[in-house]
């Protein structure tokens, strides 16, 4: 649902965006430099979070993609893709993963099984804590260790 939302407001920022950050731009009580500076600091800690975002989503893509293919699952590529795009929405990245957990399960291999749940648990969870934070802290000149320690206490907040 939260998607859908999300899908909705989008369609006005994109098409709206500009007259809006001028009419915010303008509630600001403050001089124009400032007003400026503000600005400029917002538009690059967004433009760093939705990075971090993508590039985080892409990556546990791709270490999904590796353990699927390593382990032989049918149409690794696309649940490579499927991985990548559920990483973008909060706590629906393990999804996959876990489903694939459960297929081999089902069909006995369980040494498959816990490779792909520690894999997933350990590799592709944990990319989340690293890569985001190293991204968003580059770019936003925020202490990347306090991005850590927030992406481990609120791991589904996506810094936004």
């Amino acid at each position: 649902m939260n998607f859908f939302f999300a899908a909705f407001a989008m369609f006005f920022f994109f098409r709206d965006g500009d007259r809006m950050v001028r009419a915010l731009r303008d509630l600001i009580p403050m001089a124009a430099a400032d007003k400026d500076v503000i600005v400029a600091r917002f538009g690059e800690t967004l433009s760093a979070v939705v990075l971090g975002t993508a590039l985080t989503s892409a990556a546990q893509g791709v270490l999904g993609g590796m353990a699927y293919w390593g382990l032989g699952m049918p149409f690794a590529v696309l649940l490579m893709f499927a991985t990548a795009f559920l990483s973008l929405l909060p706590y629906a990245g393990p999804l996959v993963w876990v489903g694939v957990a459960i297929y081999f399960g089902l069909g006995g291999d369980y040494v498959r099984a816990g490779i792909m749940v520690g894999w997933g648990a350990l590799v592709i969870g944990s990319a989340d804590n690293f890569i985001r934070p190293l991204i968003i802290g580059g770019r936003t000149q925020i202490p990347t260790v306090f991005l850590f320690f927030v992406n481990l206490l609120h791991p589904g907040a996506h810094y936004g």
